[in-house]
């Protein structure tokens, strides 16, 4: 599965969401750092992907990957703005020697089943 790392817990409308970011980041074209998804009625958990397997076994469903020129998102935080929820990441440079990331802010979206949605998923 990988190593997991910066992971952050969200509360929306009866679910705690759990994001968490695998792969290898800061490697500009080649990474492939992206963020997963999982959620649980009790922020103790235990949480579950899409397709309802335990992150104790099985990976978050995709939520956040790259697209394009944006490159490894990265380190998800949820803050409420006004009304709406808004997602900040970070992406990529897209040039391997600098390493460098750019912060990201966009509005958080909800779809089926009220799963989280990034707005610049595709």
């Amino acid at each position: 599965m990988g190593d997991i790392e910066a992971s952050y817990i969200a509360y929306h409308d009866r679910y705690y969401y759990l994001y968490y970011n695998i792969g290898n980041c800061c490697q500009g074209p080649r990474s492939t750092y992206h963020i997963l998804i999982g959620r649980s009625r009790s922020i103790h958990g235990s949480y579950v992907n899409k397709e309802g397997s335990s992150l104790s076994i099985a990976q978050g469903s995709p939520f956040l990957w790259s697209i394009g020129a944006k490159i490894g998102p990265g380190h998800v935080g949820i803050y409420k703005d006004k009304h709406q929820e808004m997602l900040s990441f970070h992406l990529e440079s897209n040039d391997a020697f600098h390493g460098w990331t750019t912060p990201t802010i966009e509005p958080m979206l909800y779809g089926k089943a009220g799963w989280p949605i990034a707005s610049v998923s595709p």
